[in-house]
């Protein structure tokens, strides 16, 4: 298989070097790609297919994997190619669902190994991404989309602990102890607020109209610290959750909550919607005044539509 490497020269372990990572593939005749923010990602997607790259590693965070898998969009989805997910960001959350556990020298030369071999079939996983619309920056797709409360923990989590060197679980772990502390105190920003006003339509259905805590849409099967807080039985490719306010017994339901699994009653017997409310679904609208995040990355709704939240094709991936 021709084999590809897309380094972002800038992502969180990165930053310290990345010749480690790269020098087997330049031995192996890898093709290697760089972004450094200087050219759209759009541009080098392009310059990847142009090359007939078939398994492209991708050395990055959440963040590139975002942009480059919404830059494939451009194409027919025949030709994309197959990508090996390398967390090197600060969060990879993407990565842990759908890559490599690590990037170890041992890691990296088995990948290699199944490229050289054309021997990837057995470790392939498909999934699409979730596709917003109606964004000021154009179309979007990535595997997890946040609004309200999401965004606010996002921005902590930036600000304060990313900034200060706490990277992986430890940041994660603090932001969300730090957002619960201020849900429970009414001290955050959208508790004050008396939760975020927002009109959710699902598939057909007529949208509502509520004010929520958080809001959440993934196509991945586990988020940070593999937890899974969705419960919808549905069979379809798009899952979302939302809190919606007042939350009654936030404190005791949100680590339950986080585990999902066996909670299909919950929105429907002592915790009505819109209290706690999970669907899987084909597509969802969102109408938002305020800004959403997929992967880490911050985008704005445009103002006169709701967003359109749907599947893309599938993509697939080696998970090693």
């Amino acid at each position: 298989m021709r084999l590809g490497l897309l380094t972002n020269t800038k992502s969180g372990r990165n930053k310290r070097g990345f010749e480690r990572v790269e020098a087997p593939f330049r031995d192996a005749g890898a093709a290697l790609f760089h972004f450094d923010g200087s050219v759209p990602l759009s541009e080098l997607a392009r310059e990847v297919q142009g090359a007939r790259i078939e398994l492209l590693a991708l050395n990055s965070g959440d963040g590139m994997v975002q942009g480059f898998w919404s830059a494939l969009l451009e194409a027919p989805p025949e030709n994309w190619p197959i990508m090996a997910l390398l967390p090197s960001g600060t969060t990879n959350m993407t990565h842990a669902d759908l890559g490599l556990r690590d990037t170890s020298p041992k890691r990296l030369a088995q990948l290699i190994a199944l490229a050289k071999n054309d021997d990837v079939q057995s470790y392939l996983v498909e999934r699409g991404a979730v596709r917003v619309d109606h964004l000021k920056e154009g179309p979007q797709c990535g595997a997890f989309f946040g609004a309200a409360a999401i965004v606010e923990a996002i921005q902590i989590c930036k600000e304060r602990f990313h900034s200060h060197g706490y990277r992986g679980d430890i940041a994660h772990g603090l932001t969300v102890l730090r957002m619960l502390y201020q849900m429970l105190r009414g001290k955050g920003r959208i508790s004050k607020m008396g939760g975020l006003p927002v009109r959710v339509g699902v598939e057909e259905q007529p949208p509502q109209d509520q004010r929520i805590l958080l809001f959440i849409a993934s196509t991945l099967e586990r988020l940070l610290f593999k937890s899974r807080p969705f419960w919808g039985v549905e069979d379809a490719p798009l899952r979302a959750s939302w809190v919606g306010y007042p939350a009654p017994h936030f404190a005791r339901l949100c680590f339950r909550l986080m585990a999902g699994g066996n909670l299909a009653n919950l929105s429907k017997t002592a915790y009505p919607p819109p209290a706690y409310r999970s669907v899987n679904a084909r597509s969802l609208s969102l109408k938002i005044t305020e800004s959403v995040v997929l992967d880490g990355e911050f985008y704005t709704p445009l103002p006169d539509q709701p967003l359109c939240l749907s599947t893309t094709p599938k993509a697939r991936f080696v998970r090693l």
